[in-house]
């Protein structure tokens, strides 16, 4: 069995190595770690510039994609249905919630049209985290709510 030297202080595992039917651990010092890594960097002079050029291109790919994606219906869907869970709201079925969400065009206390998505706010029971309605920001800021007995 191999143990590890408690008075090697700059010592490293590497990595296993395997032979039939055993395996072996290969232990290295910082010095030869650094020089096998200083003889791979020479041999490949152009891997770091290469490496953050290839990320950044990927980046730009997946900040684009993401982009494209959240302002599809259905990413939409997928990031408002999170951000609901997120902030613990419950209900049984989500996707059924959504629809109601998006279909619903005035506020169900004041009766005041929605102009945008942005206006409607989902309002949840916060001691037991349950959806209750979909109100405009003012009536939910104010909890207009309490007042009209619909529970």
């Amino acid at each position: 069995m191999y143990g590890w030297n408690k008075n090697v202080s700059k010592s490293v595992y590497l990595g296993i190595i395997k032979y039939s039917p055993i395996l072996l651990m290969v232990k290295m010092t910082k010095e030869e770690i650094s020089a096998k890594n200083r003889i791979w960097r020479e041999a490949n002079p152009n891997y770091q510039k290469d490496y953050i050029i290839n990320h950044e291109n990927w980046a730009a790919k997946k900040a684009a994609y993401n982009k494209k994606y959240y302002d599809s219906e259905g990413g939409n869907r997928v990031a408002m249905i999170g951000q609901w869970k997120l902030k613990g709201l419950v209900h049984n079925n989500y996707d059924a919630l959504y629809n109601i969400y998006i279909n619903t065009t005035e506020c169900m206390i004041c009766s005041k049209e929605f102009k945008s998505r942005r206006d409607r706010c989902m309002d949840h029971d916060h001691q037991t985290n349950l959806y209750r309605q979909i109100l405009c920001q003012a009536c939910n800021i104010h909890d207009r709510w309490q007042t009209i007995n619909i529970l």
